[in-house]
């Protein structure tokens, strides 16, 4: 049961809009894992700038389409799906009570109620968020990408002001003789196995009331990944503005395949995930 949390890395949620869950996601139980340009940070959006240093290549090139090429092949190659988490001040257990600490705040720390989340990426209130079991989506998404013989890499996301200046290896530091030497494809998968965590897992501080993980895979030629949510999808929370005509594919799928669904609720501001019988879950709120 995801109501009430005892372990902090159990659940991951997804936040997203009404229309979304009720005609892609839920019918065709599959996920959709996207180009990073299709996300908000401008850091990941929009083309990286690249420094160059070489013993063997000259260094005098025309930089714009090398610069492309190599993004194309490091950045854009990749398709990511993004989830928030909880956090251990989330869990409300004996062992906490015991030890003094404060159970009151547990509410507010859950991954699935966070309000700006629900404005931003749950339509204001009138989306929804998916519970996953974390280890299932985990041994999901892997198992998708070997059946297409891609790479994964996931991790929780780390927060910085600014770009901080880094010892080397710098993510962002291209070896030209290397590029020469191994082709823009080869160099890139190289480049990533070394430096994936900085590219892919590092965001601006603004980001980190996010609190996000989230898993990255291989692109190939298709434009997005998908992965299938049967056995990781454990529950379903809406929001308290849901449009009711969506209500129907929420609840089909919430009685095919037994999920608890709840009705999230805000009460003085405090996040009151409100249990919902699937069967009556059109006529709840």
């Amino acid at each position: 049961m995801w109501y009430a949390l005892t372990d902090h890395a159990r659940y991951v949620y997804h936040y997203t809009r009404a229309e979304t869950v009720a005609l892609h996601i839920l019918p065709s139980g599959q996920l959709r894992f996207s180009p990073f340009r299709l996300t908000n940070d401008p850091r990941e959006s929009k083309d990286w700038a690249l420094n160059y240093h070489a013993r063997a290549v000259s260094l005098d090139f025309a930089e714009p389409p090398v610069r492309a090429l190599l993004n194309k092949h490091i950045k854009h190659g990749w398709r990511v799906g993004c989830f928030s988490e909880d956090v251990y001040e989330a869990c409300e257990t004996k062992r906490r009570e015991d030890n003094g600490e404060d159970l009151d705040a547990a509410p507010f720390e859950r991954g699935h109620s966070r309000p700006a989340m629900w404005w931003h990426y749950g339509d204001r209130y009138a989306g929804a968020c998916l519970v996953f079991d974390r280890q299932q989506l985990d041994r999901d998404i892997r198992a998708a990408a070997a059946a297409l013989g891609r790479q994964v890499h996931s991790d929780r996301v780390r927060y910085e002001v600014g770009r901080r200046i880094r010892k080397a290896p710098d993510p962002l530091m291209v070896n030209l003789d290397e590029v020469v030497r191994l082709g823009p494809v080869a160099y890139a998968k190289a480049h990533i196995d070394q430096h994936w965590r900085e590219l892919f897992f590092v965001k601006n501080q603004d980001w980190s009331q996010e609190r996000e993980c989230r898993w990255i895979v291989e692109g190939g030629e298709d434009e997005f990944f998908f992965v299938n949510i049967h056995r990781s999808l454990v529950g379903i929370l809406i929001g308290d503005q849901f449009p009711k005509k969506h209500c129907a594919a929420v609840t089909a799928y919430a009685f095919a395949h037994d999920l608890n669904v709840a009705v999230m609720r805000w009460q003085n501001s405090v996040p009151q995930p409100w249990p919902a019988i699937a069967e009556l879950l059109e006529t709840q709120y």
